[in-house]
């Protein structure tokens, strides 16, 4: 990260570390990740925290809801403007698909208890989108997993739509939602780092966290035009699943 650009506030949540519940071994996992990403942050000079540490501790844990995390962003944004939120997660689709990828704001139409009156929709997300094809590209490079080429509108980006609370259910993601105000000057996105089971052997290795963080780092200088990037992985295979829809537990 160079010194001529300002440093990001950045917030890190992790993944269903709250009351809501969600996959255990995901749970499990989500904290290192997380911290792993605030930490590297941090040492580059950038205003980074996570959720569950916001409150003072160090505990890895948020005592609400889904909703509850979304607001406590928000509340965060209220106290200094965050310029990006990435929330952490493990995926654990019903066919077990392999891969990394992150999640776009794309609720427009979709149903919601937090309406808003704007765009937050593909269009109109230009700049989440960059970060997402970046992120999902640098962290596949650094921890060898595949980017996720199933289901999504190009390879490791998905669209909110994609997800199964999108696509099968018809809602908006909570954190999209209640983030959806701060739009014009928030990136958000949801970063899923492989599969819990088909990238169980990456994910469960030692060295993970710090390749995630890594990959993150190199994401966010890459998209700043402090790095070159790097090219579109290979495609790979084509394997055929059964019609499911994706992301079953955010």
């Amino acid at each position: 990260m160079t010194d001529t650009k300002r440093s990001l506030r950045i917030v890190v949540v992790q993944g269903h570390r709250n009351t809501s519940g969600g996959d255990p071994r995901e749970a499990q996992r989500t904290p290192a990740i997380a911290n792993a990403i605030v930490s590297a942050l941090q040492a580059a000079g950038h205003d980074a925290i996570c959720l569950q540490h916001a409150d003072g501790t160090r505990d890895d844990w948020f005592a609400g809801s889904l909703d509850g995390v979304a607001k406590a962003v928000m509340a965060l944004h209220h106290e200094k403007p965050v310029d990006l939120m990435l929330d952490i997660h493990l995926e654990g689709d019903g066919a077990n698909t392999p891969g990394v990828f992150a999640i776009v704001p794309d609720g427009d139409t979709l149903q919601t208890l937090t309406a808003y009156d704007g765009a937050d929709d593909w269009a109109s997300n230009t700049l989440d989108r960059a970060y997402a094809a970046a992120i999902a590209r640098h962290i596949a490079r650094e921890t060898g997993m595949p980017i996720r080429t199933r289901n999504v509108v190009e390879p490791g980006v998905m669209s909110e739509r994609q997800t199964y609370v999108g696509a099968d259910l018809g809602w908006r993601l909570a954190m999209f939602g209640y983030t959806a105000p701060a739009r014009a000057t928030m990136v958000r996105l949801v970063i899923e780092c492989g599969n819990i089971v088909s990238d169980a052997a990456h994910i469960f290795s030692e060295s993970f966290p710090a390749r995630v963080a890594r990959g993150v780092m190199a994401a966010i200088a890459e998209v700043r035009g402090d790095a070159p990037g790097i090219p579109d992985p290979q495609p790979l295979p084509t394997v055929s699943f059964p019609p499911y829809g994706t992301v079953r537990d955010l």
